[in-house]
């Protein structure tokens, strides 16, 4: 199946994209000399939050309370599907910052994105090196609002049927600092002091 995949992104036309939760030490050797890569970080706390809700929607037997989850699983780093967590959470950070100033390298944080959409896309633009006007960025951020993101994405749709799926969305809340409304006082000292 993996060699399927990878000859399926071989025969893709370029310039093409490719998303991965892999750090760059699992990814090619020579990626940051031949290619554009863009991390997308977010808080911890918030991608705890995110990850608990991602499993809650897969149709698997994942049955546990939040705070279970975070501690044993989320912070131990035993997530599955190849999300950064935990202890590999620190990992992929520390993978970027080993290159930072690659000139191929952008690192974004989800937190400065929902402060100036419009610049996330500028700065994105910028390191692809890809033209677009004014309008053009108007349109897209505005495609990009979560609101109007989360009503088109696919990604909250059946795959089979194309219809909106029911319970909890994929694309779900989008906000940043949802994890005060799931960490209590206790588990944030905590968190903090780990972190």
């Amino acid at each position: 199946a993996a060699e399927e995949m990878i000859r399926k992104l071989d025969d893709l036309p370029s310039p093409r994209t490719i998303k991965t939760h892999l750090p760059l030490e699992l990814l090619p050797p020579n990626l940051l000399d031949t290619c554009k890569v863009i991390f997308v970080n977010r808080n911890i706390k918030d991608a705890c939050v995110s990850m608990y809700y991602h499993l809650l929607r897969r149709k698997t037997d994942f049955d546990s309370k939040f705070v279970d989850f975070a501690e044993e699983a989320f912070r131990a780093g035993l997530c599955s599907l190849g999300v950064v967590s935990g202890p590999s959470y620190f990992a992929m950070l520390k993978s970027q910052y080993l290159r930072m100033g690659h000139p191929n390298m952008l690192v974004l944080w989800y937190e400065n994105m929902k402060k100036d959409q419009r610049k996330m896309i500028e700065d994105i633009k910028n390191h692809i090196k890809y033209d677009i006007s004014e309008e053009q960025i108007d349109a897209l951020t505005e495609f990009m609002k979560f609101e109007n993101y989360q009503k088109s994405s696919s990604m909250n749709k059946d795959r089979d049927t194309g219809k909106e799926t029911e319970g909890i969305k994929f694309v779900r809340k989008g906000i940043v600092g949802d994890s005060k409304n799931h960490f209590d006082d206790d588990m944030v000292r905590d968190w903090d002091e780990w972190i």
